[in-house]
């Protein structure tokens, strides 16, 4: 097929195949556009190369079977096939293609056969180019995605920084080559994965076919990319080249407690993420690398990727987003910057912080926990920097907020009403959700 191409799909849809991408050993893939009804809509097509038997009643199944599980996710998180291409000339799928603005993952991250770490990953944000938030952002909707399709029992069986795509602003993902899903003892796999990214027990031929832990592993591997910005199995004199089965049997941890032999030096210091983010990647890279049974689920990963998120800042000097995790220390992880400014620790009462700071703002899941989990289809209250020089929060709800002070009055806090945080206690959002001011203070 080559551009200009006209091709249809079983239902008889016709398409225009716009743009070529590149080949891979499965397929070729196509931008591509309806050439009439919806013409404005980006789509993808992916035509096979070679014949397959029972090719097309597999594509049905998986048409079939996913059509409600990305309820809930933002819109093409993932590019199920939608429709079946069938004919004496070609046999293929299409797909929702990747929105506007996102890029592939290897467009920011090496691979591990070519460098251990992504040099261009880290410039982006220490240039500014790509905001930290946004990359946790992405780790967590890629979380998001991987538990759903667990939780509708598929497997990916090949994620990798070439199948999934980021978006550098809204932090949204796009998972492709969905084609390939697979279903213990329905679908079975058709790929095992990609070197470097694919299970230990996989690459050293343990295992043949890759499932829901195989794919555990790869996404780890993916969430610690764009979390620290390099490969967790790759050393700083790691020669994968010569290496003996760098990442199946022989497989170790670059920040193993005990084993210090495949060490990586310099770049991000993975002991300034969060704990509960350095424990998931122990599980995954110390308890869980040659045991599949203790890697960390995609659904585990989802709540400490949110909080984390929930601790970050924007930097006063660099403008880069950057934890805040010590009530002593208000250092910025990219330019060392020490903020001198205006901070509040909101500790709500399930469990959840939130470091806040002028221009934060409260959603529907800070007021009502686990009901609107996630939710942030609208502003309900915000901070900001009184010209007084107070610190104020804000209702911009529909709903009562009660301020119990320091000095133990109250004050119920209605639309587009404030009161200056330096007094209060605790703020009580609903009825079984409220926050204790934990710290109040201006960074000296």
């Amino acid at each position: 097929m080559k551009i200009g191409d006209r091709i249809r799909d079983l239902s008889g849809t016709e398409y225009v195949l716009e743009q070529a991408y590149n080949a891979g050993v499965q397929a070729e893939a196509f931008r591509a556009r309806r050439a009439s009804g919806n013409t404005q809509e980006r789509l993808a097509v992916k035509i096979y190369k070679n014949p397959e038997k029972d090719r097309i009643k597999r594509l049905n199944r998986i048409i079939a079977s996913t059509r409600n599980v990305n309820k809930g996710l933002p819109a093409r998180t993932l590019c199920f096939p939608v429709s079946i291409i069938q004919n004496r000339y070609a046999e293929g799928v299409v797909m929702p293609h990747t929105p506007e603005n996102s890029i592939q993952m290897s467009e920011l991250f090496e691979t591990p056969q070519e460098l251990p770490a992504s040099p261009k990953a880290f410039e982006a944000v220490t240039k500014g180019r790509v905001q930290y938030k946004t990359l946790l952002l992405n780790a967590f909707h890629l979380a998001r995605a991987t538990e759903r399709l667990y939780r509708n029992g598929f497997a990916h069986c090949d994620f990798s920084i070439s199948n999934v795509f980021i978006h550098r602003t809204n932090g949204s993902v796009s998972v492709i080559d969905a084609d390939n899903l697979a279903v213990e003892g329905f679908l079975p796999a058709k790929v095992s994965g990609t070197s470097g990214y694919m299970a230990p027990e996989l690459e050293s031929g343990q295992k043949k076919a890759p499932d829901h832990e195989t794919d555990a592993h790869s996404l780890a591997v993916l969430i610690f990319n764009l979390l620290v910005f390099r490969h967790p199995l790759v050393g700083s004199d790691m020669n994968v080249d010569f290496a003996d089965d760098p990442f199946g049997k022989n497989a170790l941890y670059t920040d193993h407690p005990a084993n210090m032999s495949n060490r990586f030096r310099g770049g991000f210091d993975l002991g300034d993420l969060p704990q509960d983010i350095q424990s998931l990647f122990y599980s995954a890279f110390v308890e869980g690398l040659h045991d599949p049974q203790d890697r960390p689920s995609a659904t585990k990963w989802i709540s400490p990727l949110w909080n984390a998120i929930e601790l970050l800042y924007t930097c006063e000097k660099c403008r880069q987003t950057t934890f805040f995790t010590h009530q002593t220390s208000a250092r910025c992880l990219f330019c060392e910057h020490q903020n001198k400014r205006f901070f509040a620790l909101l500790k709500f009462s399930n469990g959840f912080v939130k470091v806040v700071e002028a221009d934060s703002i409260l959603y529907p899941h800070h007021f009502f926990g686990n009901v609107r989990q996630y939710d942030l289809s609208e502003k309900l209250a915000d901070f900001k920097i009184h010209k007084s020089g107070h610190f104020i929060f804000a209702n911009r709800s529909n709903y009562d907020i009660k301020a119990e002070f320091v000095t133990g009055a109250a004050k119920t806090i209605s639309l587009n009403k404030g009161c200056a945080l330096s007094q209060v206690k605790r703020i009580y959002f609903s009825d079984n959700i409220y926050a204790d001011i934990e710290t109040f203070f201006k960074m000296i």
